[in-house]
């Protein structure tokens, strides 16, 4: 009979090790389905997130050293430290305060003017069927999220552009109808075609925006406005490495494909907003057309608002990426929606403000959202906006008045985890999911009829 006293170590050790190399195995990895995949990338980074939150906390709750006691035995406590006389206030300060307020009352109200102006623009046409005809170039580019494992070519386009805008006697107001490309035809609808696929149709920049009011009242108009961007541009995985392409039909249960598994892909960002509410004119003169606007104060839209956003998407959690999946997925939400205009009329600066917030939901594939791989109580948020700030320039004083309207624009969204409910003792982490930013700039040239 053999003595095992001696070899049992050795007999643990090698059970031990067999089970460490089937479990970190690449075939045992790559048995996980895409759904697996994933809740694993998600419960992992966020619990990360909590740790690394809560080492901020500690680190910062550290107490600093308390101070020395350096007095003297016998010398008696300054105790509080005696009130100082309040100096003066400066003269100069004095006159600060009322620039700012000066500064302030010219923004909303023109200074009296010593000398008598020309207003411009001049039209041609009736007073109530004014048009605001616009054509232009642009230099466009987005900046997509870029991810660890994958190289993100920032897309940037020359492309023209027409616009036009109208006041159609009293009934309905034109503020804005605009379309911009690089191309004679705008690209596909995102949802039908692979991320790999994508860039050999049409265009590779498009936007169109229309926005409709109805001045039922001198100063309220309900506005509708829709607008949709699309950008397309070439990614590239790093060192040579690949990533598998999930389609947004491909079903969540299923594993990567061979046939999926690619090095190289067409990135696709587009999105889509519309936007229905109101708008406070405090002039009461809810004009769409370029007119004289000094002393008029600005306007202010308030309403609902709806955001469809597709991108080809790696899951990301704060700063960690399950770079092995690419997505084509989905995000959307609607929330409230606020804008207005700062400035305008004609040989002065004009900012436009748009934005809005609220709770979305992010798709994946047909039958998987990032929701609900989500802990419980977690919500998706949303914020996207829109920057435009130009400046309409009347090089000439004769009707109709021609207009040089130099542009810069800024726009994007982003999506993130909401914690709404937390046991105690934990951490609150609200961790980014995805961002985009695109921007423009312009020069238009604009005739009032």
């Amino acid at each position: 009979m053999w003595d095992t006293t001696y070899f049992r170590p050795t007999i643990w050790i090698a059970i031990f090790s067999v089970a460490i190399f089937f479990q970190m195995s690449p075939r045992a990895a790559s048995a996980q389905t895409i759904r697996e995949m994933t809740q694993q990338h998600v419960d992992e980074s966020i619990e990360k997130e909590r740790e690394k939150k809560k080492a901020a906390k500690e680190k910062k709750a550290v107490p600093d050293p308390a101070p020395s006691n350096n007095s003297q035995p016998g010398q008696k406590s300054s105790g509080a430290p005696a009130s100082q006389p309040t100096p003066p206030p400066k003269k100069n300060a004095i006159r600060k305060e009322e620039d700012l307020g000066e500064t302030i009352a010219k923004f909303y109200h023109d200074p009296t003017e010593p000398t008598p102006r020309e207003k411009l623009p001049k039209r041609i046409i009736h007073k109530w069927f004014k048009l605001d005809p616009m054509a232009g170039v642009a230099y466009r580019g987005w900046l997509p999220q870029d991810y660890p494992s994958v190289d993100t070519k920032i897309a940037n386009y020359f492309t023209w552009n027409v616009a036009l805008k109208g006041r159609f006697f009293n009934l309905v107001s034109l503020k804005r109808g605009y379309y911009e490309a690089n191309g004679l035809s705008s690209p596909r609808h995102p949802y039908k075609q692979n991320a790999a696929r994508y860039g050999s149709y049409g265009a590779k920049a498009a936007f169109f925006l229309l926005e409709l009011g109805i001045p039922i009242m001198n100063a309220w108009e309900p506005v509708i406005r829709y607008e949709a961007k699309a950008f397309q541009t070439t990614a590239k995985a790093k060192n040579g490495k690949q990533v598998c392409i999930v389609d947004y039909g491909k079903d969540a249960d299923e594993e990567c494909q061979p046939s999926e598994i690619r090095s190289q892909m067409t990135v696709q960002s587009a999105y889509e907003t519309a936007v229905i509410g109101l708008t406070y004119y405090p002039s009461k003169n809810p004009s769409p057309v370029i007119e004289d606007s000094y002393g008029k104060k600005p306007p202010f839209f308030f309403g609902l608002a709806y955001l469809s956003y597709v991108k080809p998407y790696q899951v990301t959690i704060g700063d960690l990426v399950l770079d092995e999946l690419l997505f084509t997925g989905r995000f959307y939400g609607g929330g409230l929606a606020f804008g207005t205009k700062l400035g305008g009329g004609v040989n002065r600066p004009k900012l436009d403000i748009w934005t809005q917030f609220g709770l979305g939901a992010a798709k994946l594939t047909k039958n998987m959202t990032l929701n609900e791989l989500a802990p419980k109580d977690w919500l998706i948020g949303y914020v996207q906006g829109n920057l435009t700030f130009s400046f309409p320039w009347a090089p000439f004083q004769f009707a109709p008045t021609i207009l040089l309207v130099p542009s810069i624009e800024a726009s994007g969204a982003t999506f993130f985890f909401i914690e709404t409910q937390r046991e105690e003792g934990e951490e609150f982490v609200m961790p980014l999911l995805n961002w985009d930013l695109v921007y423009c700039a312009q020069l238009s040239l604009i005739v009032t009829l």
